[in-house]
């Protein structure tokens, strides 16, 4: 990658890795549906100011609509509605330990949607290697299985983070098989509005009428978590997916853990697990064995467009 990659990367690292901080401190203000709502919308808007601004042009055939559409919902509205709702029964760091298992969902995705990530056997290890880290950290913080742990507990809690970022791997292959060309902020902006409908269609159905406590802190990282964890994330991360690919733009997971787990024992007293620890060591070493180089005489993935082609020129 070159130097503009990089300092995407490590800014995107960095950004998504405290929004499990502020993720847990605006829960203190309401609940989860209201604030993944706010967290879309303020991330919509803060893009549509960039698009607007930059007079970028905006897709209106209704295949692109609908993959927006996708893209919004699996990529904005599960994953953010699961981890946030992960949150109310277990740390910050912990929720951003899980969420660094996404690499190893995006190496099985990929095997299956993209032809130039094929599943090897040295990537198949880091897999086994990383879901068992996957199992030393849940085991290592969880009571026993039953329905009310799955439902209220703790348990409950680390499988829903873990199955936000199945949802975040599947979101990254699709965006660059089918999304790719598009402009990053156009395509973050239409898909987090498309999200900021759903989560409207969710508050009124379930949250309503809104319970919010006016404490300064706990809206100012509502508002943080919109506008710069959501909206200027995830301009980043599409550039970086057409720019470097599906599984070296999901390295970002290797950083955020880590960021997570420093900006929860800093800056809320979160204890410093070490099954914790030993489990995310397993889930990075996973990680770093699956992120392979693409074998050598294989072709890029062929990016299948949703936008229509032009009509030929008229003849003379």
């Amino acid at each position: 990658m070159n130097l503009r990659q990089w300092s995407a990367f490590w800014l995107l690292s960095l950004i998504w890795g405290s929004s499990f901080m502020f993720i847990k401190i605006g829960l203190e203000a309401t609940g989860t549906l209201t604030l993944v709502a706010f967290r879309v919308l303020l991330g919509a808007l803060a893009l549509w100011v960039v698009v607007r601004w930059r007079r970028l042009p905006v897709p209106t055939a209704g295949t692109v609509i609908g993959g927006l559409l996708l893209m919004g919902f699996f990529n904005n509205v599960v994953p953010f509605t699961l981890i946030t709702w992960g949150e109310t029964s277990i740390d910050s760091g912990l929720a951003a330990v899980l969420n660094g298992t996404m690499p190893l969902f995006v190496v099985v995705i990929a095997h299956l949607g993209l032809q130039d990530e094929p599943l090897t056997t040295l990537k198949t290890i880091g897999l086994i290697m990383g879901f068992i880290g996957v199992v030393v950290v849940i085991r290592g913080g969880s009571g026993e299985l039953s329905l009310a742990t799955l439902r209220q507990g703790e348990l409950g809690g680390q499988l829903a983070v873990v199955l936000a970022s199945a949802s975040y791997a599947a979101s990254t292959v699709f965006a660059r098989r089918y999304l790719k060309g598009l402009n990053a902020f156009v395509l973050a902006a239409m898909q987090l509005t498309s999200a900021t409908l759903f989560m409207s269609a969710a508050v009124l159905l379930w949250a309503w009428p809104l319970t919010i406590q006016p404490a300064a802190g706990p809206l100012l990282s509502i508002v943080t978590l919109g506008v710069a964890n959501t909206g200027l994330a995830y301009m980043l991360y599409f550039f970086l997916v057409n720019e470097v690919g599906a599984t070296r733009t999901s390295l970002v997971t290797y950083i955020i853990p880590a960021v997570g787990l420093i900006f929860g024992f800093v800056f809320l007293n979160e204890p410093l697990s070490l099954t914790v620890i030993v489990g995310f060591l397993l889930i990075v070493a996973g990680v770093l064995l699956v992120n392979q180089r693409r074998l050598p005489g294989t072709k890029p993935a062929q990016a299948v467009p949703l936008t229509p082609p032009k009509p030929p020129p008229a003849g003379d």
